[in-house]
């Protein structure tokens, strides 16, 4: 019974709180969305990034090990989808946003507190995960954005629409700056 107060109290309570001022913020100001959405991609998710590539304390070996098994995993999944895709006829119109959505999932809100609950104290499973969630804020807007757009712009375009996330650029600059790797 402890431990369950110990969840309530320390990731439940704090999120609900969150989202509850979250609610009255936006009841209050009716804030711009893509306003807050273009704060996230060029300023909040960069530092984020690069404050945790920074403060990551992981040795290159266990960083190759995760991410050789998130590129088999992601590999994988695709292989998957695609046979999946192949196998329902689902229409090429359709197909890119379900790789997508299979490919893309959400291990940042959920899998920080998860860790931090089954692991606490533990960094080499934090910093494990932090490498997950770099790897899963990659790919949307990489290959995730190449694929959304195939065939809509040219391929020479899109990078150069890439070339300008901040984000990108957070990641090599925090592990340049580490001093852990």
């Amino acid at each position: 019974m402890e431990i369950f107060f110990h969840i309530l109290y320390n990731n439940v309570v704090p999120l609900f709180i969150m989202i509850l001022i979250g609610m009255a913020v936006q009841k209050k100001y009716h804030l711009d969305v893509k306003i807050l959405t273009r704060l996230l991609f060029t300023i909040y998710m960069p530092v984020f990034v690069f404050v945790q590539m920074y403060q990551i304390d992981i040795s290159v070996e266990i960083l190759k090990e995760t991410l050789i098994f998130l590129v088999l995993l992601h590999i994988l999944l695709y292989l998957l989808t695609k046979l999946y895709i192949k196998v329902k006829g689902i229409e090429k119109e359709k197909a890119a946003a379900i790789i997508n959505s299979v490919l893309y999932y959400n291990c940042g809100n959920y899998g920080i507190p998860l860790i931090m609950l089954v692991f606490p104290g533990n960094s080499l499973a934090f910093s494990i995960q932090i490498i997950v969630i770099v790897f899963q804020t990659i790919l949307p807007f990489t290959h995730g954005i190449i694929t959304i757009n195939a065939g809509k712009k040219p391929l020479k375009e899109i990078c150069l629409d890439l070339a300008k996330l901040p984000f990108l650029y957070a990641i090599p600059l925090g592990i340049y700056f580490s001093t852990s790797i």
